[in-house]
């Protein structure tokens, strides 16, 4: 039945990933129901991600559904298969951009553990501070809001020596514009992390207004990190669109690879346990 349904040889395709894990049915994902803990079900990968079925595939907040809501999303809990299903959604978004695909590229490590939200929040800001100066801010006014926001000893130590240097390092902690944009898509504070588009040029306004000496309150309160199984599959999406950049000529409507690497950064970080200055980004 699979085979007419899916127009293929259904098991051949599944045992023809790479090492001992099956892959998913061409086009499919498995999704586990919001309404019965004890039931996985073979979705079309159009159906899981249809706009219109997130209701009813996702009713709980921040879009939970069912396998973050009986099993708790935390990545440690992922099984390769669902960690197959998440690659074989990936590898359909990527294609659907025109970016090659690698189908051997390996699962992500199933036994790492989130870093908490409220150090999340607090590399964001770090992050914000540190970005700002890059762009124009006057570093004794960046450091001292750091400091009344007891922030200063977040400063990776990269970060540190470019706000003590005299040197002119500034691109380097431009580009991590783009690192900051998938934090705040991380915590909620933008809506969409598309590869289609850079960063909002009016996104700074979800910051602390630095300059006026706003505290960072509001944005503490504000900040609701996403549910785990999205930033999962947002981690797994970068990593295999990373590979697809460096090894081709990527098309001119998806962002600029630097873009895809910064973004990347944030994601792995908010689920590894390496420091800021020492994310791993192998492909």
């Amino acid at each position: 039945m699979f085979n007419s349904e899916l127009g293929t040889d259904v098991l051949g395709h599944m045992n023809s990933g790479a090492g001992r894990a099956l892959i998913n049915p061409p086009r499919t994902v498995w999704h586990h129901p919001a309404n019965n803990s004890n039931v996985v079900q073979l979705l079309r990968v159009e159906e899981h991600t249809n706009h219109w079925l997130q209701a009813i595939l996702h009713p709980f907040k921040n879009g939970a559904g069912g396998f973050s809501t009986y099993f708790g999303g935390n990545y440690r809990n992922m099984t390769e298969l669902h960690l197959a299903a998440i690659r074989t959604k990936s590898n359909s978004e990527i294609a659907g951009l025109g970016v090659t695909v690698n189908p051997n590229l390996p699962l992500l490590d199933s036994g790492t553990v989130f870093k908490s939200e409220p150090e999340i929040i607090e590399r964001t800001l770090v992050l914000f501070a540190v970005v700002g100066v890059s762009f124009g801010f006057k570093k004794e006014l960046s450091r001292s809001w750091l400091g009344r926001e007891g922030l200063e000893a977040n400063l990776s130590p990269n970060e540190v020596a470019f706000l003590n240097s005299e040197r002119n390092t500034k691109v380097e902690f431009q580009s991590q514009v783009e690192s900051l944009w998938a934090f705040a898509w991380a915590l909620s504070r933008v809506r969409k992390l598309t590869y289609l588009e850079v960063c909002d040029n009016n996104f700074i306004s979800v910051f602390p207004d630095v300059l006026k000496g706003e505290s960072s309150q509001r944005f503490r309160e504000l900040a609701n990190l996403r549910d785990s199984e999205q930033i999962v599959e947002a981690v797994d999406l970068a990593y295999r669109l990373h590979w697809g950049a460096i090894s081709v000529l990527i098309p001119s409507k998806v962002v600029p690879l630097s873009v895809i690497v910064a973004r990347r950064r944030a994601l792995e970080w908010i689920i590894g346990t390496d420091s800021w200055d020492e994310v791993p980004m192998d492909t």
